[in-house]
């Protein structure tokens, strides 16, 4: 979602070419989707790239291996005719290239195969109180990223511990300012990670993750959405994909929940089911990828609060 609430940026790499931008406008329900050409990323973007909304921007970053033991960070910022008065838009990189040697393992059974696992957006967390930019790789290493000091490049994130198991974000992390954590679901579990300043107050440091368990919940359900409604209520959707009792429809179980000081104080406020109409033959699941997108009803550029109308989720698929 791009940070007018309205549309979203998608981005598509392909081989040996330019990564594609597209921002697509999102109309009343009676009116079709507006498609609006970026322009294409600089070459120098390899590896999995992925659009951030963060700081009243647009942001693309991608991560990849430079050798066997070290890697790459690019970040650019896309650029608005009315922010610099220049001629069209454009992506700026910012930062500069950064470098990391490390020597980084090719697989987990807790990884995506990209280098880059994902990301979480930090509002107020920059030492100036600014937005950060926290990005997740393989072999469980954190970055972060200053929307207000560009020129700083990206500082690692320390562990707190050495002996406990860190798993990286897969996709969208949701930060939470009433525990200040940061939330992640992967299949039946929801991970929180508490954030910490460095001894030099300019960096970030994480506890081990928080496992947050929902009984109604199995290892069989294979898409999940997590999104903060505000008010210290989040929301989970799980889409259930191949359950004994459930053959003949999908399902969809929407929990939600109310967080306290520390990402282990939950307090369950509903959680429900419903059948999820959809024309697909239910043996060829396997071939789809669920995906969500949270919008919200009426011209309010910003969300609604919790205890206000209006909060929809809708899912889609793709193949």
């Amino acid at each position: 979602m791009a940070s007018d609430g309205r549309s979203l940026c998608l981005l598509q790499r392909v081989e040996k070419a330019q990564t594609e931008a597209l921002q697509l406008q999102l109309p009343a329900e009676e009116e079709l989707p507006a498609e609006v050409l970026l322009p294409p990323l600089d070459p120098s973007m390899r590896g999995r790239c992925v659009p951030i909304s963060a700081d009243g921007h647009i942001w693309a970053v991608s991560a990849s291996f430079c050798s066997a033991t070290s890697f790459r960070l690019v970040l650019q910022r896309l650029v608005i005719q009315e922010e610099e008065g220049v001629a069209g838009q454009h992506w700026e990189q910012v930062g500069g290239p950064f470098i990391q040697h490390c020597k980084v393992e090719l697989s987990h059974p807790m990884w995506s195969p990209d280098l880059l696992q994902g990301y979480a957006v930090l509002p107020g967390q920059g030492p100036d109180g600014g937005t950060l930019i926290l990005l997740s790789l393989r072999n469980c290493l954190f970055f972060t990223f200053n929307c207000s000091a560009p020129n700083s490049g990206w500082t690692k994130v320390t562990h707190t511990s050495k002996d406990k198991y860190y798993v990286p974000i897969l996709g969208r992390g949701v930060y939470a300012q009433e525990s200040n954590a940061v939330y992640m679901v992967r299949k039946d579990v929801i991970y929180a990670y508490k954030l910490k300043l460095g001894h030099e107050e300019t960096s970030l440091k994480l506890d081990p993750p928080v496992k947050i368990f929902f009984p109604s919940v199995t290892r069989s359900m294979a898409h999940s959405f997590l999104t903060h409604l505000g008010r210290g209520v989040m929301c989970c959707v799980w889409i259930c994909v191949g359950l004994s009792c459930w053959r003949d429809h999908l399902h969809a179980i929407i929990t939600t929940f109310h967080l306290g000081p520390e990402p282990s104080d939950l307090k369950l406020l509903h959680s429900t089911s419903r059948q999820v109409d959809m024309l697909l033959p239910m043996k060829h699941l396997d071939e789809f990828e669920f995906c969500f997108l949270q919008e919200y009803k009426g011209d309010k550029a910003l969300p609604p609060q919790a205890h206000e109308e209006g909060v929809l989720l809708h899912y889609r698929c793709r193949s």
